[in-house]
């Protein structure tokens, strides 16, 4: 067999990144609903890497490595969670969407490990590039949205978040997004602050639009999200903490000033305001849980039915077919409680805190000497505290967008873990381990992963077969005309 180059190998990479770059502000297909488009996007990515994974063999000996530098006891969790979700899977309802999930997750973690060797091969150009990427796509969800804000003032729209954020059919799939990319933009506008002051000015503006964002979108979950990140990753980084918080709270106040001159651009022209009860005005006033606390009680009901191996992976959405609840609980720890079981949930919990600790020993340490890198990693601290804060009031953990940035995330955080002396801008690449993988860890690498690949591609075929049927089905056996998200933007499962 030829081998795969490099350049092969980085295809997988370049993809996430026009991906990543475009689908945040436009609906690339008209078959399909925007949140399908993601999603597909997302499976379209995980393919690729596992495939890349199975026949790279660099590729994948540099996973095992990683893998091989787990302590017992988070190799012990690993298997763990996803042993206790295959158990759970096989014993639910409906075996295959089960299966979808867990192998969903698998894929994912895969796809940070990948993402980590990218890191490894890039280097300095690996932070640049995903830097990029998030201001090119909060600049074309700008610029849709001056679009649509003069079709609005022209009288051609109404002054709305759908109307405004045509590419997000709900508001809080923009708001999952926008937590992890807010932290990251500030942090390009400062990094590149003294080689283009003109394009870093330009790159806070982005920044302060995306708080407008929020504000129109009355999301109140994001911005819990987002404080409690600034504020944490300040008290880890001492060191450069109040520049940050400054520069937070500069960006913050730009973006209500922003909203409160488009609320009267708004009125001015039109006479009205925003047309759908969100807004500022949803933040400051509505002290209500929007029905988490009732979510929250149904799935622990759910959790003491199965407190062991759960309801199965997935199977809140097999729930909600039966009583008309959202098809999760927007909460990412009681999601697995309830799904996964208790023992599976405390896997996931142990190398979530696990990796806390190491990351913020790993900041103290103050391992890099340039003000870019120390920027760079306290965004990217900010960025996974605000979305995993923002994962228990809502579906961070579960829609496709905020997924797969999520598990990037992670990744890119691995590579500088691993890699602390690649500073910002370093063109030199690190010598490769020479730590020896066998042909038997090879091959058990190699099936595990096509059987997750297998167990992926198999739950997603059919609905895919089936797609157009799917959605009609849904509003027919739920009897209510809308959609309940989950893997798919009709989520509940009811074909078995």
């Amino acid at each position: 067999m030829k081998p795969i180059t490099f350049k092969t190998e980085v295809m997988p990479f370049i993809f996430i990144l026009l991906g990543l770059s475009l689908l945040p502000a436009f609906h690339l297909t008209i078959f399909i609903h925007p949140y399908d488009e993601k999603r597909l996007f997302m499976a379209s990515s995980l393919i690729l890497v596992s495939v890349m994974l199975l026949f790279s063999k660099n590729t994948l000996v540099n996973a095992i490595h990683q893998y091989s530098s787990l302590t017992i006891s988070v190799k012990a969790a690993i298997w763990g969670l996803f042993g206790l979700g295959l158990l759970s899977a096989t014993l639910s309802p409906s075996p295959s969407n089960a299966f979808l999930e867990v192998s969903s997750f698998f894929l994912l973690a895969t796809l940070s490990t990948y993402l980590s060797e990218r890191y490894y091969q890039h280097r300095g150009k690996f932070n640049e590039y995903l830097l990029s990427v998030f201001v090119i796509a909060a600049t074309l969800i700008l610029s849709v949205f001056l679009v649509q804000l003069y079709h609005v003032l022209s009288g051609n729209l109404t002054a709305n978040f759908t109307h405004l954020f045509p590419n997000f059919s709900q508001p809080r799939f923009l708001n999952q997004w926008q937590g992890t990319a807010i932290p990251l933009i500030i942090a390009a506008a400062l990094i590149y602050r003294k080689e283009s002051p003109r394009a870093s000015l330009f790159i806070f503006g982005v920044s302060a639009f995306l708080w407008l964002a929020i504000f129109v979108s009355g999301g109140r979950g994001v911005i819990i999200g987002l404080a409690t990140g600034i504020f944490l990753s300040g008290l880890i980084l001492k060191k450069i903490r109040f520049a940050w918080w400054k520069f937070n709270l500069i960006v913050f106040v730009s973006g209500v000033l922003l909203y409160l001159l488009l609320i009267g651009i708004l009125y001015i022209s039109t006479g009205s305001l925003l047309s759908d009860n969100l807004g500022l005005s949803r933040i400051l006033t509505n002290d209500s849980s929007s029905g988490r606390f009732a979510i929250w009680s149904h799935a622990l009901q759910l959790f003491w039915q199965s407190p062991i191996f759960g309801i199965g992976p997935m199977h809140f959405a097999f729930e909600n077919y039966f009583n008309h609840v959202p098809g999760h609980p927007h909460n990412f720890i009681i999601q697995f409680l309830t799904e996964w079981g208790l023992p599976a949930t405390m896997a996931l919990l142990f190398m979530l805190i696990y990796a806390a600790l190491k990351w913020v020993r790993f900041c103290r340490s103050d391992p890099f000497n340039d003000q870019e890198n120390k920027i760079l990693v306290i965004a990217v601290t900010t960025s996974f505290i605000a979305c995993n804060t923002h994962a228990l009031f809502s579906g961070v953990w579960v829609m496709p967008l905020s997924q797969i940035t999520l598990f990037l995330l992670a990744g890119w955080m691995l590579g500088l873990y691993k890699s602390p002396q690649n500073h910002f801008k370093s063109a030199t690449k690190p010598s490769p381990t020479s730590t020896a993988v066998s042909k038997k860890q090879l091959l058990i690498a190699r099936l595990i992963l096509a059987c997750m690949l297998f167990a992926f591609i198999y739950g997603i075929v059919p609905d895919l077969c089936s797609y157009t049927p799917r959605l009609e089905q849904g509003f027919y056996l739920t009897d209510i005309p809308v959609f309940w998200p989950r893997f798919w933007i009709q989520g509940s499962i009811f074909n078995f």
